[in-house]
């Protein structure tokens, strides 16, 4: 397990062609929602990509435009 992630696992990836024609990853981690802090953010980060919190059954979704991941 990576400690700079906590307990946030990545489980899945799909690759993404962008109307600019810039590829990015549409990634979907897994963790717990104490490690919400600890997801990661980059500059080939898909809109839409998603994490599931275990331990409480809340989900965050990543928006590319602010670089941001939000509670959902």
């Amino acid at each position: 397990m990576n400690e700079k992630l906590g307990s946030i696992e990545l489980v899945g990836v799909d690759k993404q062609c962008y109307t600019d024609g810039k590829m990015r990853y549409k990634r979907e981690y897994q963790g717990l929602s104490q490690d919400f802090d600890k997801l990661p953010v980059s500059d080939d980060m898909a809109a839409g990509s998603s994490c599931l919190f275990l331990d409480n059954g809340t989900y965050a979704q990543y928006h590319a435009g602010t670089r941001k991941w939000y509670l959902i």
